[in-house]
């Protein structure tokens, strides 16, 4: 081999193994780095197990919490009937289901709402809200009027119910005077006389509406009551006074009654969230968040309520119904509420632990196998190193004998 093309060769062969060694030293690096892939797999797994999801403790689970659980009128039983859950916007509104939002608007709209017609504002809107016919009119507050009336006789009949007619009878007592006949549809005569004695001067300002404040608070604790009131039938049968009220508006022609408008959990259920919304001052639909879900549906995210409530756009506060057509709420956490908490996810949701199980296993055999592939490929550049470096010898002994024997002669 002549000089110059053995100078070449060796040229060719030093570029060849660094090539190699850098080849090798980058798979080391990659090595590495599936190391620390490694153990980020096993702290994603480790986070997997640790989280939490927001939870309503029932008597049997706890169950992820959602808008649906905690606040709708299908919300699960949590022991007291007098106590319930309601949630608030960063803007102080109570947000509530999407019929009760569209329905409370037009309910306000219409001016039905006004107690001059005879019925207090929160059973009016569960009126409302019952009626399949989207809602009671003007035309029909007589009848219902008229069956207030009747139901009341039917509860207070053989003296079953006498927290009725002393409710009723202490509302005349602020005008000084005792009905003969206790008819729901004359309650209003009592403000209306009210109303001319101040115009005729017989009572100051002051006093009419210091009695006109308290006939409000016992007009609303008497319908409250009488709705809910229930006596039993020749039948043996338990009937509320809302039954009553809807089967003789029926009876009047004045619409039909469903099977569902005899509910009265559903009944008391909307009495409740008017009183909600009053003392928020204002609602809005749970369906007005949907647009930043993938799914559409915030009612039923459990991930979305708790992140609302951590970013504080959202606050949990329980209700308490005081049985006198007003509630009370107030602002709860899941450290001082023993119905709430957060639960690790993989304890109440077994496809989430067999996902983060099945990723996790995933994860570490695509890095195994990626491994073993940096192995093989090694183990070839090592192997191919030691020929060239082998033939690198050679010919670095070539060169060194073209040397020798070119310039012995002058040695």
């Amino acid at each position: 081999m002549g000089m110059a093309a053995s100078q070449a060769r060796l040229l060719a062969l030093t570029a060849r193994i660094h090539d190699v060694e850098y080849q090798a030293q980058s798979i080391q690096n990659a090595k590495v780095q599936l190391s620390t892939q490694q153990d980020q797999v096993y702290r994603e797994y480790l986070d997997a197990l640790d989280a939490t999801t927001l939870t309503i403790k029932t008597a049997t689970a706890n169950v992820p919490a959602t808008f649906n659980n905690l606040c709708s009128h299908n919300r699960l039983p949590l022991g007291s009937l007098d106590q319930s859950y309601a949630i608030r916007d960063k803007y102080g509104r109570l947000i509530v289901e999407d019929e009760i939002a569209k329905n409370y608007k037009e309910f306000k709209a219409s001016g039905f709402s006004n107690e001059a017609y005879g019925i207090s504002a929160p059973e009016a809107f569960a009126l409302y809200m019952l009626d399949r016919n989207n809602g009671i009119r003007g035309n029909d507050v007589t009848n219902i009027r008229n069956a207030e009336a009747d139901a009341y006789q039917t509860l207070i009949e053989d003296g079953k119910n006498t927290q009725l007619t002393n409710l009723l009878e202490s509302m005349w007592g602020l005008i000084g005077e005792s009905a003969d006949s206790h008819n729901v549809q004359d309650i209003y005569q009592i403000h209306n006389e009210l109303v001319s004695r101040r115009n005729s001067k017989e009572i100051t300002e002051d006093e009419y509406r210091e009695k006109s404040e308290q006939f409000e608070n016992k007009l609303g604790k008497f319908l409250y009551q009488m709705y809910n009131a229930k006596t039993t039938d020749d039948d043996g049968d338990v009937l509320y006074g809302a039954q009553l009220v809807y089967e003789n508006a029926e009876a009047a022609g004045e619409r039909e009654i469903f099977a569902e408008d005899l509910d009265m959990t559903l009944f008391s259920y909307y009495c409740n969230i008017y009183n909600q919304i009053q003392t928020c001052g204002d609602c809005v639909s749970i369906n007005e968040y949907n647009g930043v879900l993938k799914d559409g549906d915030a009612a039923t995210n459990s991930d979305f309520l708790k992140e609302k409530i951590e970013s504080g756009e959202f606050t949990i506060e329980t209700v308490k119904d005081n049985r006198d057509g007003t509630v009370t709420m107030q602002g709860t956490s899941t450290s001082s509420d023993d119905k709430l908490g957060l639960t690790a996810t993989t304890e109440i949701d077994n496809k989430a632990l067999k996902k983060a199980e099945a990723k996790y296993e995933k994860s570490l055999k695509d890095i195994d196998r990626k491994d073993k592939a940096y192995d093989m490929t090694l183990s070839k550049l090592e192997t191919e190193r030691t020929a060239l470096t082998t033939e690198y010898d050679s010919v670095k002994k070539v060169i060194q004998d073209n040397i020798d024997r070119t310039f012995g002669i002058f040695s």
